[in-house]
């Protein structure tokens, strides 16, 4: 029983060591350097490891602690560890103590540093800061702000100092930067890029200002205003500023020596009141007029300098006072006597033409017509036979006005035909600026008078504009002037570039036609080519007018044709209702005396009245 109580005892020994190397081999683990007390006996050896125990119980709970702000603090937590593993190495009581005491410090700053870091971001998003951080603030943002919160707080004093210059200078805002706490780098170079831009726009408006100064235009109102209110207020004004710069160009390129009050007066204006909107449309409308009238001068004034054979060349230098010098004294040196001579021998090869022309219209014998009275030896009660303007024969009865196309029976009938006027548009068909030319009193045709009759006055010879002017050297260059560039109305009309004083002196139509040729001259010359549209679209209704009636009249006459222009067709009815005996309703017909207006505002009162002047789509011809 003894040697089995000594075997159990032996057992238990075994277990307890191998118990004791467990403990052992785990605080090796731990990273514990074991080392007993020399001659210690088995139970001072499980006391020993008892005691490295306990320690290594609370150097776990210390590495614990450390690891919660192991990425707040990373170096202090790595410093911390290393004194955990040195405690391991030689366990010391007085060093955990000392360790866990620095532990708890630690931890408490933490915990300070948060509430401070917590106040700092609720002041900062108060000032409308943008802050890249969650909320609540997570262990990651509290980490990269603690040590930092310093040099961040400049960071974000200069980002919203940033946002806030970009207010400032009124530039467009980039949104993805703009109040960022994060971005005031990108803020600072955003502010350089537009300080940059603005300085340039600010460079170019002062060239701008400074060139408006120098053309003598008024710029006081900019001197008072900042960089961003001058950009918008010069860009408002660049319009107007070129439109300025334009009319003083035009008036520079006018003659000086002819209206200078005029001239110096309207660069007045246009100095002063150049940035009202509005005000310097009325100058431009009077410099062009002004120029068009200074070319026209000098056209008159070449045309009179050719006619004296005098050296025009190199005139466009030369000033109108100039001109006018030099033409006054090639005048006084004139040779008027070689050109009464060369006048005379034109004149004579014009008659001599005249002359001509008249034999040879003399071969055809054609007895004399008179339309005044052609049945003056007919009975009363005669019927007479006549040609209708489509070649078919018809029969009237002057006593009682009545007309037929079949022979009347049992009744008298004269069988003599009318011979109609020919169209005008035939006979010039091939004539394209002619002006009439009155035959000579003197002229030998006596003999041809007494046998034939006089021709009408629309059949005499028509010479060119250019011969009109060799024969006539003293005439005016305003007397034979025509329009190069018309009114839409020449083309409505039909007159091309004709003279409508010569369209309107060719015979008697439609007074309103004949008003409106004389008006035409006045409305090209004090008028801009500008409101020409809109004058002749006023005359449009009283134009459609007249072309209805005339092609309802003309129908009836079987004489309707499509081409040309309202005087051809109207010319070409008159021709046939000039061959239809009877009256019809009066209409006002022949040549237009009445005085012409002198003002632009009475020239614009004579059109509107003109333009309402219309008829009833019937009616007849002039009475004969």
């Amino acid at each position: 029983s003894v040697r089995k109580c000594i075997e159990t005892l032996e057992a238990k020994q075994r277990a307890r060591e191998a118990v004791l190397q467990n403990l052992v081999g785990i605080l090796q683990e731990k990273g514990w350097r074991i080392q007993f007390s020399k001659g210690a006996n088995l139970i001072q050896r499980f006391e020993e490891a008892n005691q490295w125990l306990h320690l290594e119980d609370r150097l776990e709970d210390v590495e614990k602690q450390v690891r919660t702000f192991a990425r707040r603090r990373t170096s202090k937590s790595e410093a911390l560890i290393i004194q955990i593993q040195a405690i391991r190495n030689e366990p010391r009581m007085d060093a955990l103590i000392q360790l866990e005491e620095d532990i708890v410090k630690e931890i408490s700053d933490i915990h300070e540093q948060n509430t401070i870091i917590q106040h700092r971001i609720i002041h900062w998003k108060e000032l409308g800061l943008l802050l890249p951080y969650s909320d609540p603030l997570s262990v990651e943002d509290f980490a990269s702000i603690d040590g930092n919160l310093e040099r961040l707080e400049k960071e974000w004093k200069s980002a919203l100092d940033s946002s806030q210059h970009l207010r400032d200078l009124g530039v467009p805002l980039n949104f993805d930067i703009i109040d960022r706490g994060d971005c005031s780098n990108e803020l600072i170079k955003e502010i350089q890029t537009w300080e940059l831009e603005i300085s340039q726009i600010e460079q170019k408006v002062r060239g701008q200002i400074s060139r408006w100064e120098s053309l003598g235009l008024d710029v006081q109102e900019f001197m008072s205003l900042d960089a961003q209110e001058l950009n918008v207020q010069v860009q408002h004004r660049v319009t107007a500023g070129s439109l300025a710069e334009d009319l003083l160009e035009s008036l520079d390129s006018l003659d000086i020596t002819m209206d200078k009050t005029r001239i110096e007066s309207m660069r007045t204006v246009i100095q002063l009141k150049w940035g009202i909107e509005g005000e310097l449309q009325d100058v431009a409308t009077e410099i062009n007029r002004l120029s068009r009238r200074q070319t026209k001068h000098r056209s008159m004034l070449i045309s009179r300098a050719e006619i004296l054979k005098m050296d025009v060349q190199g005139n466009e230098e030369w000033k109108l006072a100039d001109f006018e010098a030099r033409l006054a004294r090639a005048e006084i040196a004139r040779d008027r006597q070689n050109e009464r001579q060369e006048i005379e021998m034109q004149r004579k090869e014009l008659l001599e033409i005249m002359r001509l022309e008249e034999r040879a219209k003399a071969v055809i014998e054609i007895p004399k017509i008179t339309h005044s009275s052609p049945e003056e030896d007919i009975p009363k009660d005669t019927w007479i036979e006549k040609k209708a303007a489509d070649g078919r024969l018809f029969y009237y009865n002057d006593q009682t006005k009545e007309s037929t196309w079949k022979k009347p029976l049992n009744q008298p009938v004269d069988e003599r035909i009318t011979v109609g006027k020919k169209d005008d548009a035939e006979k010039d068909e091939n004539r394209d600026e002619e002006i009439r030319v009155e035959k000579d009193t003197k002229s030998p045709t006596k003999t041809l008078e007494e046998t034939h009759q006089l021709p009408n006055p629309k059949d005499q010879s028509f010479m060119t504009k250019q011969d009109f002017r060799d024969i006539l050297p003293d005439q005016e260059e305003g007397d034979v002037h025509l329009q190069e560039d018309g009114l839409g109305l020449r083309e409505r009309l039909g007159i091309g570039k004709e003279d409508p004083l010569i369209i309107e002196s060719s015979r008697g139509r439609d007074l309103r036609i004949q008003r409106l040729l004389r008006l035409i001259p006045l409305i090209e010359t004090e008028f801009d080519q500008s409101e020409w549209t809109e004058i002749t679209e006023g005359f449009e209704p009283l134009l459609d007018n007249i072309d209805q009636w005339i092609r309802v009249r003309s129908e009836h006459r079987n004489c309707w044709k499509n081409d040309g222009g309202i005087i051809q067709r109207m010319d070409r009815l008159l021709n046939v209702l000039d061959g239809v005996p009877g009256p019809g309703i009066q209409l006002p017909i022949g040549f237009d005396e009445a005085h012409l207006p002198e003002t632009i505002q009475e020239i614009a009162t004579e059109i509107e009245i003109l333009a309402r002047q219309k008829i009833r789509i019937s009616g007849g011809m002039q009475a004969a």
